[in-house]
């Protein structure tokens, strides 16, 4: 079964809660009066013409107070928006309709309980039918902490001999500041592309939940978060511009993966910068389907997921390159790294400054003095 995706309210999303409140009253105010007022007719056809009449003010009645409570709550129900007011009224007035056949038989105390109830009923029917849930937005920021616990065990006794030249360069430059500095640092680029990955991958999930609403329903939730979307887009397109022109200047160090890393970023920012059009275009943003986004979305993760594992394979050729041209004492500071032991790494990481003169060397500031 296909989860339902809430459908907002009946009336306009920018229309006051309190007038929302005064229409609803004023429409089940007209539908009880035209109950109360005014004599039954005598023949058929007028009496099916009221009928018809009550019909249609409960029916927009029952339409308006559902928008009014759409500023509370939200019906998931996979009917359209019309169809439970019409569906309530209908109930309602047959229910009315019942009991005036038989109130000759009932006892005149319970003349009034037993219309009240039987309305009652019906309109919690339809009412669970609708599926109401309440809207609720709760935004938490989480503190995310990283614990790191060394043992003194056998095992941290032990140096990581797997260590390639560029790890070996980048824990280097890390906890030995001013050891060496390398001119390009791509692992960052990395991650600020796997980061703009994900968001965009959150924004295109989001938007295929949208495909199973019609049209007026999805301009309803797009308008709702057109903002962030251009926000995402426009954060993705800076970056992936950012590292297209780091790229450029990097051509001659190796051709052939920068020209693929190029080409790559090119196209996801080219299929960025489309889906901005679409957004940016003429009319709002929220009148924009949402199927040619997803497809422009979609057609900008490749490129980026290509990029990651091409930018890292890019950094390690660069960071050996790198390390070919450093003096004898950079180099042997380098490779003395690569003979810590699990203990003493982690010691540099957590104690810093202690670490390092306790080993006859600068360290930067360990975690624990942060």
């Amino acid at each position: 079964m296909t989860p339902a995706v809430p459908q907002g309210s009946i009336l306009p999303g920018d229309l006051p809660a309190a007038l929302s409140c005064l229409l609803a009253a004023a429409g089940l105010a007209a539908w009880v009066g035209s109950h109360l007022v005014g004599r039954k007719p005598g023949s058929r056809p007028a009496r099916a013409g009221l009928a018809a009449l009550r019909l249609g003010i409960g029916t927009v009645a029952l339409a308006a107070t559902a928008g009014a409570l759409g500023h509370w709550i939200a019906l998931t129900t996979n009917w359209p928006l019309w169809l439970p007011p019409l569906a309530g009224a209908c109930a309602v007035e047959a229910a009315l309709a019942l009991y005036s056949l038989e109130r000759q038989t009932v006892p005149s105390r319970a003349g009034a309980a037993l219309p009240a109830m039987r309305v009652g009923l019906a309109l919690l029917v339809v009412a669970m039918l609708a599926q109401p849930v309440f809207r609720a937005e709760h935004v938490r920021h989480v503190r995310r902490c990283v614990a790191v616990l060394a043992d003194r065990s056998a095992s941290m006794q032990v140096a990581d001999g797997q260590l390639g030249v560029s790890e070996r360069m980048r824990i280097a430059e890390l906890l030995r500041p001013g050891l060496l500095s390398r001119p390009h640092r791509l692992e960052t680029a990395a991650r600020e592309l796997e980061s703009v990955r994900r968001e965009l991958a959150e924004q295109a999930e989001w938007l295929s939940m949208l495909d199973e609403l019609d049209a007026e329903a999805q301009q309803r939730h797009l308008r709702s978060r057109s903002d962030r979307l251009r926000a995402a887009l426009e954060e993705a397109g800076r970056a992936v511009e950012r590292r297209t022109q780091a790229l450029g200047e990097l051509a001659g160090d190796d051709a052939e993966l920068t020209g693929e890393l190029i080409e790559a970023l090119t196209t996801a920012g080219d299929r960025l910068r489309d889906v901005a059009g679409l957004l940016t275009g003429e009319g709002p943003a929220h009148e924009t389907p949402a199927a040619p986004l997803v497809e422009g979305l979609k057609g900008a993760l490749p490129g980026l997921d290509a990029s990651t594992p091409r930018l890292h394979d890019l950094g390690v050729r660069l960071d050996e390159a790198y390390y070919d041209v450093l003096s004898e004492e950079q180099r042997a500071a380098v490779d003395a790294v690569g003979e810590w032991t699990r203990r003493e790494l982690a010691d540099h990481v957590l104690r810093g400054a202690d670490a390092g003169e306790a080993q006859g060397g600068p360290s930067f500031g360990g975690l624990l003095s942060r």
